[in-house]
């Protein structure tokens, strides 16, 4: 009976280890662009939404809930700078009527950083955005992560967490 026990045991662990192996839990969330430029991490149950076929370089997704959405790309500009009006243009090119209600820059871990924060609307219902633009080197230019959604889903407690660890996560490669 011992070695049907030990049998039985070391083949739900071979089992076990190797769906944990193809699952790879800890890299799941993390999103590494097409082009290989950057990576940022997003919830496992949120989606990618198509990619604009002009742009795609570009990466965009959407919450499971369809409250809270992700845009990320570089500028097109690569001799643009953190300072220039090129990463607020990125934003403006995306919602009407947008407005900068805070813009600072900052380091995150070395790198430097800019933050902006601000509102618009998208197809005519208002949002509110954070937004945060890296330096990623002369090669490879200013990369832009946005996060945006309803004024009240992005002040959701259970969502500043979420929106932090999006932006604190963006990273070039």
């Amino acid at each position: 009976m011992r070695p049907l026990v030990t049998s039985l045991t070391t083949l739900t662990f071979l089992v076990l280890a190797s769906t944990l192996a193809a699952t790879k839990p800890g890299c799941a969330d993390t999103v590494i662009n097409a082009c290989g430029r950057f990576s940022f991490w997003v919830p496992d149950d949120w989606t990618m939404k198509e990619q604009d076929p002009v742009n795609v370089e570009q990466s965009m997704f959407e919450s499971r809930d369809g409250n809270l959405y992700v845009l990320v790309g570089p500028l097109p500009d690569k001799s643009a700078e953190l300072s220039d009006d090129d990463v607020t243009d990125f934003v403006d090119n995306e919602f009407d009527d947008m407005k900068v209600t805070s813009d600072k820059t900052d380091k995150l871990e070395k790198m430097d950083v800019r933050l902006v924060e601000g509102t618009g609307t998208d197809e005519g219902d208002p949002i509110v955005f954070k937004l945060l633009a890296l330096d990623a080197g002369s090669d490879k230019g200013v990369l832009v992560l946005v996060v945006s959604g309803s004024a009240k889903d992005m002040a959701r407690t259970a969502n500043q967490a979420t929106i932090e660890k999006i932006l604190r996560s963006f990273k070039p490669q």
